[in-house]
């Protein structure tokens, strides 16, 4: 679900906090910045956390309301990013299967898909 979060802005000499649409990923706490077209840096800042960036949040108080705000980016381990086994097979599975309906049903290949009865005009004979 996406909520807006605050990103605290670089080089400004006070607090500045800048409101950025984010999209929550696990859990109360933990949001994932999104992309262009969403959020576009203007030029001129400097986030703390980029667009893309995965960060956790805390609830503080701002202008007399309470809100949150980015304030560590999480790092996905190699466990996280790595596509398990199963996946793998999952995926090749579905490709077999897709491949056995077109075979069987469309005719679209294997041995016979050029067949001079799916040509709407046959070839002449002499």
């Amino acid at each position: 679900m996406n909520q807006t979060i605050y990103v605290k802005l670089l080089n400004e000499g006070v607090d500045v906090w800048r409101p950025v649409v984010a999209e929550n990923v696990a859990d109360a706490i933990s949001f994932l910045i999104l992309p262009s077209p969403t959020n576009v840096v203007p030029s001129g800042e400097e986030w703390e956390f980029k667009p893309g960036s995965r960060v956790l949040t805390k609830e503080v108080e701002l202008e007399g309301n309470l809100v949150k705000v980015a304030y560590k980016r999480v790092e996905l381990n190699n466990e996280q990013r790595k596509i398990g086994i199963g996946t793998v097979v999952l995926i090749l599975f579905l490709l077999v299967v897709a491949y056995w309906i077109c075979v069987k049903y469309f005719k679209v290949f294997g041995p016979n898909h050029h067949t001079e009865s799916q040509y709407l005009i046959s070839p002449l004979h002499e």
